[in-house]
């Protein structure tokens, strides 16, 4: 997404006054950052197991939003494989062609199983950055895949979102008038009530008008992507 048509689109949408290209690439970036917490964009990253070491702490080089998944194999460590047949009542319940079981959907249930019970299990923790495996590797040198999330972020041209589809335009426009939205609220918060003229023009609601626009502006971004966001610290 080219930031020249984002700055484009968001003077065409906000008249209220003139604001400067510095000031407004400040103001699209936070917008891109309120983004990222609905539909940040996932980054594949690997680490190899030391014996006996259960922590891991994530050397990348952008900022860890949350974790997706951590792929590894144990070596050396001997699970239960699940049976299809406890799966199958379950099975019996679902709609479309799952509805009736079969032996190609048995092995499916099977295979994903088995592949799920050899990975390794894992604990992300937010407050020291760092991955814990479960269990403890018995080895070293297992390679561990992992999937986590990040913010967009300017390409090095510094011309444009490269990761934003162009689609989302229009989200991004929004969210930005928000942010300046957002200043205009701000004042008339510190500004006194006053009545002036004969029609008693009155200055009283126009925080709470700002702030339903600012809402609404905002409500582009959770309809399309919707759920919880990732929680971004300061």
């Amino acid at each position: 997404m080219e930031l020249s048509a984002i700055r484009q689109a968001v003077r065409d949408n906000y008249t209220l006054e003139t604001v400067s290209t510095t000031v407004l690439d400040r103001r699209i970036a936070a917008a891109v950052r309120e983004y990222s917490r609905y539909n940040p964009r996932p980054i594949d990253a690997t680490f190899t197991t030391i014996a006996d070491q259960a922590a891991y702490t994530l050397d990348v080089e952008n900022p860890v939003l949350g974790v997706a998944a951590v792929l590894w194999f144990p070596s050396g460590e001997v699970y239960n494989e699940l049976k299809a047949s406890s799966e199958i009542l379950y099975l019996l319940k679902q709609p479309g062609h799952y509805l009736l079981t079969s032996h190609r959907v048995i092995d499916d249930i099977n295979e994903s199983a088995h592949i799920a019970a050899l990975n390794g299990d894992w604990e992300w923790r937010e407050g020291t950055k760092e991955i814990i495996l479960n269990p403890t590797p018995v080895q070293s040198g297992d390679t561990v895949t992992v999937v986590y999330w990040t913010g967009h972020a300017l390409n090095e041209e510094e011309d444009g979102y490269d990761t934003i589809p162009d689609e989302d335009v229009d989200i991004i426009r929004d969210l930005t008038v928000a942010e300046l939205l957002t200043k205009a609220q701000i004042e008339a918060a510190a500004t006194p009530d006053y009545r002036e003229g004969a029609e008693g023009v009155t200055s009283h609601f126009m925080g709470t008008n700002l702030g339903q626009a600012i809402d609404r502006l905002r409500g582009r971004l959770i309809g399309k992507y919707g759920g919880s966001a990732i929680v971004v610290g300061p």
